[in-house]
Formats: C-alpha cells, sequence, structure tokens
C-alpha cells in the first residue's frame, strides 16, 4: 500500500472527453486507461464527459492524451473553449493528430 508521502506525490489529471455515445464507451476508455502503465487509477464519468486519471509522477499528460486517442476518443482543454476574443483561440497539433 502507498504511503501519503507517495500518494502525494502522484500526478492527477481531469480531462473532458470528446466522442463518447454511451456508458459502455465510458467503461471501455476506464478498462483501457487502467492498463496503462504507470496509471494507478482512472474513472470515467459518460454523463459529465470526463475522466480523472491518478498516475506516477514520472507519466506525462501527453502518455494519457495519447491512451485516450487509441481508444478512439478525443481529449477537450480549455484552449479548445471559444473566449471572448474571437482570435484569442489557439490549436495546437501534438503527436498522434490530437488537437489540444
Amino acid at each position: 500500500m502507498a504511503s501519503k508521502d507517495q500518494k502525494d506525490q502522484n500526478n492527477e489529471f481531469t480531462l473532458t472527453v470528446t466522442g463518447m455515445s454511451c456508458a459502455s464507451c465510458a467503461s471501455r476508455l476506464e478498462k483501457h486507461l487502467r492498463a496503462t502503465p504507470g496509471v494507478i487509477s482512472a474513472e470515467v464519468n459518460f454523463a459529465t464527459e470526463s475522466a480523472k486519471v491518478r498516475c506516477q509522477p514520472s507519466i506525462p499528460l501527453s502518455l494519457i492524451i495519447e491512451s485516450v486517442t487509441q481508444t478512439g476518443y478525443g481529449v477537450k482543454t480549455k484552449a479548445d473553449r471559444p473566449s471572448t476574443s474571437s482570435d484569442s483561440t489557439e490549436w495546437q497539433k501534438v503527436p498522434e493528430g490530437v488537437w489540444v
């Protein structure tokens, strides 16, 4: 069992997931995320279109995003949300064709 210090050192990401059409999609994604090396826990919620992932400190967000896209779903970040200024929305291309 992990000590409190080890738990505090883990990374935790909450992602907005796109492309899920049912609870089975969420279950499939959750299973895939949990099988990803370095992931300690994963909870996917279809209703809120979110995934909460806790992983080892050495695991970067890009690996979690790649795991989501390998399952056939997308990830939306704050940069994807339109702002009040039409010219301030920026899109960045990252590996594996994921837009963040």
